[in-house]
């Protein structure tokens, strides 16, 4: 079994953080989400899922690694605003030093000298933000394109990519290469997660009831992590 294109949003859920158990989710649109939901598994099943296990056999290791590198560092200025907006100074000033070694030593961000020098990446976006700041979560949203969500979560994404380096430094009409950039990290991301993502839909009994709970349970974890001036994995 496989799973959606839009669920690429959450696949930090798979890396094994844990966090508190957390109450019902609130869903008013679940016939609409699960609808979308589907259309998005029937993609993945002929599309994503096939192009990333044809994008893995083909491309070496290395290159797929300076790839994922390369796309992680275009997102470390978005890290950085909301570490400081968090409060979290020591965050923000490792993520300015993995920029500043990466997109130099590291030749734009295709090797990532600065993990080597101890400064180890760590997410941060503007939904977790509002969460840190006490805005609380809505209704739960399956959208189209992006996956899981909820309106807090929506807004934060629609940020991060206002902020995208492309479109910062070339306008809006930049947007066909941040359109680009996204969808190798959508692939970067299936193809670095694609057992785990099947192994959670195969064992689902109900797999939108679990990916909405694992959702909600990974995005308390960044915010609990936020609040502490951890990082988040």
């Amino acid at each position: 079994m496989r799973a959606g294109a839009g669920l690429l949003f959450i696949l930090l859920v798979l890396t094994g953080c844990a966090a508190a158990p957390i109450g019902e989710a609130e869903d008013p649109f679940e016939p609409v989400n699960r609808h979308t939901q589907a259309g998005f598994l029937w993609l993945d099943d002929h599309v994503l899922h096939p192009v990333s296990d044809a994008y893995v056999g083909s491309v070496p290791e290395g290159v797929r690694r300076s790839i994922h590198n390369a796309l992680a560092n275009l997102g470390l200025p978005v890290v950085i605003v909301n570490d400081l907006l968090q409060g979290n100074l020591s965050l923000s000033a490792s993520g300015l030093g993995r920029l500043a070694v990466n997109s130099t030593a590291g030749l734009g961000g295709l090797f990532d000298v600065a993990g080597d020098l101890g400064l180890k990446p760590h997410q941060a976006d503007f939904g977790q933000t509002f969460g840190v700041w006490g805005i609380g979560e809505g209704p739960y949203l399956f959208l189209p394109f992006f996956g899981p969500s909820n309106p807090r979560d929506a807004v934060g994404t629609a940020l991060g990519i206002a902020g995208n380096p492309l479109i910062l430094l070339g306008g809006w009409e930049a947007a066909a290469s941040v359109g680009g950039t996204t969808v190798s990290g959508a692939l970067d991301s299936r193809a670095r997660r694609s057992e785990a993502l099947d192994r959670l839909r195969g064992e689902s009994l109900d797999y939108y009831a679990a990916l909405r709970a694992a959702y909600r349970q990974n995005r308390l974890y960044h915010i609990e992590q936020g609040r502490a001036g951890r990082p988040a994995d």
